[in-house]
C-alpha cells in the first residue's frame, strides 16, 4: 500500500527502496540508473540509494502510476531524459548541471 507523500521508486525484475526525500510541491532532479546489482536513485545531489533491481531490459516506461494501471498521481514534470547505457560521471554531472540551471533547481 501506497501511504508515504512523497512515495518514489524504481521497479524492474525487483524494487528499489521506497523513497520519501523529495518535497512536495518542489521540483526536483530525479536520477534513476536501471543497471542491475549496481542500480541507483538519486533525488538532486543528495546520497543516491543502491540496490539490484534485477537484470530486466526496458520494455517499457510508466511514471505516475501503477505499471498495471490504476493508483495514479497527482505530479507535474518539466522534462523526462531517457538514456540507453551508463553514463559516464563527466556525462551524469553534464545532465544534472543542465537540468539544475535550466529549470533553477538547486
Amino acid at each position: 500500500m501506497r501511504t508515504a507523500t512523497p512515495y518514489v521508486r524504481m521497479t524492474a525484475e525487483s524494487d528499489m527502496s521506497v523513497n520519501t526525500t523529495g518535497t512536495v510541491g518542489v521540483f526536483q532532479i530525479y536520477r534513476c540508473e536501471f543497471n542491475g546489482a549496481s542500480s541507483s536513485f538519486q533525488i538532486n545531489e543528495l546520497t543516491p540509494q543502491t540496490g539490484d533491481i534485477g537484470a530486466y531490459g526496458c520494455t517499457s516506461f510508466t511514471i505516475g502510476a501503477s505499471s498495471a494501471g490504476g493508483s495514479s498521481s497527482n505530479i507535474s514534470f518539466k522534462e523526462v531524459i531517457i538514456r540507453s547505457g551508463v553514463d559516464s560521471s563527466g556525462d551524469q554531472t553534464a545532465i544534472y548541471n543542465y537540468l539544475a540551471t535550466k529549470y533553477s533547481i538547486s
